[in-house]
């Protein structure tokens, strides 16, 4: 059993309907009268609903799109940002170095100015020991006090360079975490895209699963776009719904649907199709082994022609019209059960139809419809071709005025009986030899 139910996560109203004649769910048994336009209804709802889905999915991949473009935008930024913070740190470290240097030349000249100083005092004090020359004391002097200023400066600047470099190394790790937070946001971003695209993808497989249903093509061809298809309920009892295909606005048809009624009328009729050639096959090999008395022969020029029947209306069922088979032959027959493929009905040329067995052909019926057993070309309405023929039941006409057919045949223990006009009997004794 087969069964559908229509989920409400996508519209439906959570009914359910099945294959079978349940007096609730069931399409058989008449159950499709009341129940296939309300599942036809909730389909095309369902439909609407993953239309709907799918443009907002869309909508959300588009999104996510642009997130994570400005995802990429964010993380290149942010790139940058820590290549220059990268820059910026190598030029602190060198600027850090320089200040060290200036630093410690700095130092220098100040010890140096020291020790000038301590020259100078030396100077003045040898100049005015030595010479009394003060003119040369006072420029030692001022040379010494430019050299302590000058280390003093060079002191200041190294502070800056150093404050300055602090400054840079601190903004280089701002930019470097502004940096990581960007990449995880893009990350992130990224993650969402992925997630909206499968939604999207998602929405748009279950969107495809069911075609648009309008009244007629003429609507379907109005809000449809070419290349789309669309379904149009057809005006044939045995048909549900045509689907077709928007070609630059010409409805070309693809596909016809059976109704559920149509499917139980044609398995019906080959089921009674597989029945009636069975029988006849049972007929048929019972025939190749005795000569069927007048009653059997009746049963089984009966049975063909029912299977016969059946078959125009089983063809009817399945397509509509005819339907055309391939001649076959005794060991591939047109039409032979499942299981069992050199056993069954096929055509051995124009006009003409037989019976195959195990590939071998049992019975033929002719163009002039004469019945051959055991022979492909028979030359009366029954011709058998072996070498005795046996009639299993006896039966012993009471009088030669008992109930008969012109051309009954019967026998018993002494007589052999044949019937020459209507209830009017002829025999002949039997002897030993």
């Amino acid at each position: 059993m087969a069964s559908v139910t229509f989920d409400p996560a996508l519209g439906g109203d959570g009914s359910t309907v099945t294959d079978d004649a349940d007096p609730t769910t069931g399409l058989a048994n008449g159950g499709h009268r009341a129940r296939f336009v309300p599942a036809l209804a909730q389909t095309v709802i369902m439909a609407g609903t993953a239309k709907s889905q799918a443009a907002a999915a869309a909508g959300s991949a588009s999104t996510a799109s642009t997130k994570a473009s400005e995802a990429g935008q964010s993380a290149q930024a942010a790139a940058g940002s820590a290549s220059t913070a990268s820059t910026k740190a190598s030029e602190a470290g060198q600027s850090a170095q320089a200040a060290a240097g200036s630093a410690s030349t700095a130092s220098t000249k100040a010890s140096e100015a020291d020790q000038s100083a301590q020259a100078a005092a030396s100077s003045k004090q040898a100049a005015e020991d030595l010479y009394g020359d003060l003119a040369a004391v006072d420029q030692a002097k001022a040379d010494a006090e430019a050299a302590a200023s000058t280390a003093s400066t060079k002191a200041s600047e190294a502070g800056q360079s150093a404050q300055a470099a602090a400054s840079e190394a601190s903004t280089a790790t701002q930019q470097a975490t502004l940096a990581s937070a960007s990449a995880g946001a893009a990350g992130t971003s990224e993650t969402a895209a992925a997630g909206y695209a499968t939604t999207a993808q998602q929405a748009r497989d279950a969107a495809l699963t069911s075609s648009a249903v309008y009244t007629d093509t003429a609507s379907g061809l109005g809000q449809t776009p070419s290349g789309e298809h669309f379904s149009v309920p057809s005006p044939d009892s045995d048909e549900y719904l045509i689907l077709y295909l928007n070609n630059g606005g010409v409805a070309e048809e693809v596909k016809r649907y059976p109704s559920s009624q149509a499917l139980e009328t044609r398995d019906t009729q080959m089921m009674q199709l597989l029945r009636q050639l069975v029988a006849t096959n049972d007929l048929a090999a019972q025939a190749a082994r005795e000569v069927p008395d007048s009653r059997l022969l009746e049963q089984l020029i009966q049975q063909i022609g029912a299977a016969h029947d059946l078959a125009g209306q089983a063809a009817k069922a399945v397509a509509g019209g005819d339907v055309l088979l391939r001649g076959g032959s005794a060991g591939e027959p047109s039409v032979s059960p499942v299981g069992d493929r050199d056993t069954g009905l096929y055509f051995p040329a124009a006009d003409a139809i037989a019976l195959a067995v195990a590939g071998l052909e049992a019975l033929r019926v002719d163009p002039s419809g004469r019945l051959g057993i055991g022979t492909n070309s028979p030359s009366s309405k029954l011709d058998i071709d072996d070498d005795r023929v046996r009639l299993r039941q006896t039966h012993t006409p009471a009088t030669a005025a008992d109930t008969g057919t012109q051309g009954d045949i019967a026998w018993d223990a002494d007589y052999l009986y044949v019937c020459t006009a209507t209830n009017t009997w002829k025999r002949a004794a039997l002897t030993s030899w």
